[in-house]
């Protein structure tokens, strides 16, 4: 299968997305604007399955995350066809802070407590700011 995702191929979201799945073939595309055209041509000429992921920073219609990704679908002659997915959250980087995430990615141990070291020191300079806010 390949996964298309936003981005360029030096961006995170391929990056993160190649460590956590190796076992698909992620490819980062460029813009959101003409993804379904992207999948739709390259279904047809690779003839094989070909699925997006993309942010939700532009989704209308918000729901309550329930901890799995939310269906691409479009309707084409009356037929629902899937395309890909929505992050459940707003975009990729929203997981970094999610530790389950996190420990695939990182594939030495005392990488993780460098990474959680960061972690602890963003949250702690941010906390005034956060709590400040409205």
């Amino acid at each position: 299968m390949i996964l298309l995702c936003e981005g360029d191929f030096k961006g995170i979201d391929s990056k993160l997305l190649n460590k956590i799945i190796p076992e698909y073939k992620v490819y980062a595309v460029g813009s959101r604007f003409g993804m379904r055209h992207r999948i739709e041509v390259l279904r047809q000429i690779l003839n094989q399955p070909v699925y997006s992921i993309l942010d939700r920073d532009y989704v209308i219609h918000w729901t309550q995350p329930k901890n799995h990704p939310v269906a691409w679908e479009v309707t084409h002659n009356n037929e629902q066809i899937q395309l890909g997915w929505f992050w459940e959250r707003k975009e990729i980087e929203n997981y970094l802070v999610d530790p389950d995430i996190v420990g695939k990615v990182f594939a030495q141990h005392s990488e993780i407590s460098v990474y959680q070291s960061a972690l602890e020191e963003a949250r702690d300079k941010i906390a005034v700011y956060q709590a400040a806010r409205p």
